[in-house]
């Protein structure tokens, strides 16, 4: 019925990946790595990442969050990026960064979706953009259809658990 219903099926999950998690994961169209700049959050994204490069079938994407400027959602892009190819021997692809922005802070106080109460808000038309690189993602890889994403997950999780 989600399926039928909804475009896009958005799973958030936690620092950290879980094999229960991994499970979710691995039956996705797309996977985004979201991080901030500080270490320990570039540190958990490298983690989560080195637990899925050995997944064939999955392209990675980062989005940096909460950046301080343009240059610093690069660098630690480029960060991740070198580490992977180096350590892992596999890519990534930038998703975009979303800035650092008080609005973002009085809409959690507020309890009002940013992208409503404060659509010009930079943080906002980030989140626009990124949404614009979800769709635009989505639209090429329509072209290589695969099977639905729950009955991937449904033999995914029988597969493991025969």
């Amino acid at each position: 019925e989600l399926e039928a219903t909804h475009d896009y099926l958005i799973l958030d999950n936690g620092t950290g990946i879980h094999r229960s998690i991994r499970q979710f994961v691995t039956s996705a169209d797309d996977v985004l790595i979201v991080t901030t700049p500080e270490p320990t959050a570039i540190a958990d994204a490298y983690a989560t990442i080195k637990s899925l490069s050995t997944i064939q079938s999955l392209e990675i994407q980062t989005l940096v969050n909460q950046c301080t400027s343009l240059d610093q959602g690069d660098k630690v892009f480029q960060q991740l990026q070198k580490t992977t190819e180096l350590f892992l021997h596999t890519g990534l692809s930038q998703a975009g960064q979303i800035p650092h922005d008080l609005q973002v802070v009085q809409s959690v106080y507020d309890r009002d979706p940013l992208v409503l109460s404060q659509p010009q808000s930079p943080a906002a038309e980030a989140i626009f953009r990124l949404a614009r690189h979800v769709i635009d993602v989505r639209k090429t890889k329509e072209q290589n259809k695969q099977e639905s994403y729950f009955p991937r997950l449904w033999q995914r999780l029988l597969g493991e658990a025969a």
